[in-house]
């Protein structure tokens, strides 16, 4: 059908204008990844500690045992983001949370939970330098645990290195080849590299045709490429006519805006052309 047409070329850069009129913004459309993925399934959260137990009074001038520091640092960084909490307490809680984590890599330079729970503190925080350092060394020391690479394309994402993220992902999925979570997180990647070939072939290995257009023109879209945007979800809803939400959003783009200046006038959701269309080709470079 002529779906992947075109050679693949070197990323371009655009210069990103405002969307036109009426058209969803990226800060009030859900995330393309979280859709995908889950909610919250960016960012993996590390392993849950054991339940926090006391130490009793005879023991509390012994040395805290490696399991008990990690069971304690994972609750105090997520009380230090919780709601309500000062400048002061979250800086003490985060700094305690690092000090166990630090304290038993110094004894135990492997342990991938404390790698992962440290590179995870450091992702919250923004500290885009020590999070890839730290999950560099856990990768480093762990080389075969696929979730492992994947909580590392995940906190690429966050900081929006997408080629981080295509390169890590392509990890996961050398180990676990038949995830479809580490598929889709490819496929993202390699759509917001501008590599639309590479990435429409890695989305319709885990899912129809259809979904994989009404992605990449999302994706398109995002990055001001409204009409090829636009034809690819066309495209996706002419293949499958029951797509909900291709039909959702082509008629949320042509709305018209409350505010909209001159005389309002009905725009009535033109019908996609038949499915034995030929849809159109995925874009080039």
């Amino acid at each position: 059908m002529g779906l992947m047409a075109g050679a693949v070329g070197c990323t371009r850069t655009e210069t990103v204008q405002p969307p036109p009129p009426g058209l969803p913004t990226p800060q009030n459309r859900p995330s393309m990844l979280s859709g995908m993925l889950g909610p919250k399934s960016n960012f993996p959260q590390p392993p849950a500690p054991a339940p926090v137990v006391a130490l009793p009074a005879s023991k509390a001038n012994q040395p805290i045992k490696p399991e008990t520091e990690l069971a304690f640092a994972v609750p105090e960084v997520e009380a230090a983001f919780a709601e309500g909490k000062s400048s002061v307490e979250r800086d003490q809680l985060l700094d305690s949370a690092r000090q166990r984590y630090q304290r038993v890599l110094a004894t135990d330079p492997k342990n991938k939970t404390a790698l992962v729970g440290l590179a995870h503190l450091y992702t919250r925080i923004g500290d885009r330098d020590k999070a890839i350092a730290t999950y560099k060394t856990a990768v480093q020391y762990h080389p075969k645990d696929a979730e492992l690479a994947y909580q590392f394309a995940s906190a690429e994402a966050r900081f929006g290195d997408w080629a981080g993220v295509a390169e890590a992902a392509t990890r996961a999925l050398a180990l676990d080849p038949e995830n479809r979570k580490y598929q889709k997180t490819l496929a993202y990647s390699l759509a917001q590299l501008g590599r639309w070939q590479e990435s429409y072939a890695a989305f319709v290995k885990v899912m129809p045709e259809s979904q994989a257009r009404f992605y990449l023109g999302r994706v398109l879209i995002d990055m001001n490429r409204v009409d090829e945007g636009k034809q690819q979800i066309q495209a996706a809803l002419a293949i499958d006519p029951q797509y909900a939400d291709a039909r959702q959003f082509l008629e949320d783009m042509t709305a018209v805006p409350p505010n909209a200046q001159g005389p309002v006038q009905q725009t009535g959701f033109t019908d996609p052309a038949p499915a034995a269309a030929v849809p159109p080709a995925v874009p080039g470079q």
